[in-house]
Protein backbone atom coordinates (compact mmCIF):
# COMPACT_ATOMS: atom_id res chain seq x y z
CA UNK A 1 0.00 0.00 0.00
CA UNK A 2 1.30 3.42 -1.26
CA UNK A 3 0.32 6.70 1.03
CA UNK A 4 1.10 9.65 -0.13
CA UNK A 5 0.32 13.31 1.21
CA UNK A 6 -2.52 15.59 0.74
CA UNK A 7 -3.53 18.61 2.11
CA UNK A 8 -6.97 18.06 3.66
CA UNK A 9 -7.35 21.81 4.61
CA UNK A 10 -7.00 22.44 0.98
CA UNK A 11 -9.37 19.84 0.05
CA UNK A 12 -11.78 20.62 2.52
CA UNK A 13 -11.52 24.50 1.55
CA UNK A 14 -11.99 23.03 -2.66
CA UNK A 15 -15.22 21.42 -1.52
CA UNK A 16 -17.04 24.39 0.48
CA UNK A 17 -15.97 26.68 -2.50
CA UNK A 18 -17.20 24.11 -5.31
CA UNK A 19 -20.75 23.62 -3.47
CA UNK A 20 -20.72 28.00 -2.59
CA UNK A 21 -20.19 28.12 -6.07
CA UNK A 22 -22.89 25.96 -7.25
CA UNK A 23 -25.50 27.21 -5.33
CA UNK A 24 -24.12 31.13 -4.67
CA UNK A 25 -24.17 30.96 -0.82
CA UNK A 26 -21.61 32.52 1.33
CA UNK A 27 -18.76 30.17 2.01
CA UNK A 28 -18.68 31.39 5.73
CA UNK A 29 -22.30 30.99 6.09
CA UNK A 30 -22.25 27.58 5.34
CA UNK A 31 -22.43 24.57 7.84
CA UNK A 32 -19.32 23.85 8.89
CA UNK A 33 -17.94 20.60 7.52
CA UNK A 34 -17.28 18.68 9.74
CA UNK A 35 -20.96 18.89 10.64
CA UNK A 36 -21.55 16.83 7.25
CA UNK A 37 -18.40 14.36 7.54
CA UNK A 38 -15.50 13.19 9.65
CA UNK A 39 -12.66 15.13 7.87
CA UNK A 40 -10.24 13.25 9.63
CA UNK A 41 -12.18 9.98 7.66
CA UNK A 42 -11.50 11.75 4.62
CA UNK A 43 -7.77 12.43 5.37
CA UNK A 44 -7.24 8.91 6.34
CA UNK A 45 -8.96 7.87 3.04
CA UNK A 46 -7.17 10.38 0.56
CA UNK A 47 -4.13 9.64 0.06
CA UNK A 48 -4.48 6.32 1.09
CA UNK A 49 -2.89 4.56 -2.29
CA UNK A 50 -6.18 2.39 -2.32
CA UNK A 51 -8.84 2.49 -4.82
CA UNK A 52 -11.26 3.35 -2.20
CA UNK A 53 -14.30 6.52 -1.95
CA UNK A 54 -16.23 8.21 0.51
CA UNK A 55 -19.45 9.89 -0.12
CA UNK A 56 -21.60 12.55 1.61
CA UNK A 57 -24.36 14.70 1.67
CA UNK A 58 -23.28 18.65 1.96
CA UNK A 59 -25.38 21.25 1.60
CA UNK A 60 -27.96 19.92 0.00
CA UNK A 61 -25.24 17.94 -2.78
CA UNK A 62 -23.75 14.83 -2.69
CA UNK A 63 -19.80 14.95 -2.50
CA UNK A 64 -17.34 11.80 -3.31
CA UNK A 65 -14.05 12.32 -2.01
CA UNK A 66 -12.13 9.61 -4.08
CA UNK A 67 -8.79 7.82 -2.65
CA UNK A 68 -6.30 10.09 -4.76
CA UNK A 69 -8.16 13.36 -3.52
CA UNK A 70 -10.00 13.92 -6.45
CA UNK A 71 -13.46 15.60 -5.50
CA UNK A 72 -16.83 15.37 -7.28
CA UNK A 73 -19.98 17.73 -6.39
CA UNK A 74 -23.60 16.23 -7.74
CA UNK A 75 -26.46 18.34 -7.35
CA UNK A 76 -28.35 21.17 -8.83
CA UNK A 77 -26.66 24.54 -8.96
CA UNK A 78 -28.51 28.11 -8.34
CA UNK A 79 -28.99 28.23 -11.83
CA UNK A 80 -30.66 25.35 -12.40
CA UNK A 81 -32.72 25.58 -9.65
CA UNK A 82 -34.18 28.68 -11.14
CA UNK A 83 -34.70 27.29 -14.17
CA UNK A 84 -36.74 24.51 -12.72
CA UNK A 85 -38.76 27.09 -10.81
Amino acid sequence: MKSTTVDTTDLCSEIVTRIAERTGADPLEMDPLYDAVDVDAIEAIVGSGEEVSVSFDYHGHTVVVEGDGSVTVTGESEAEMAEAE
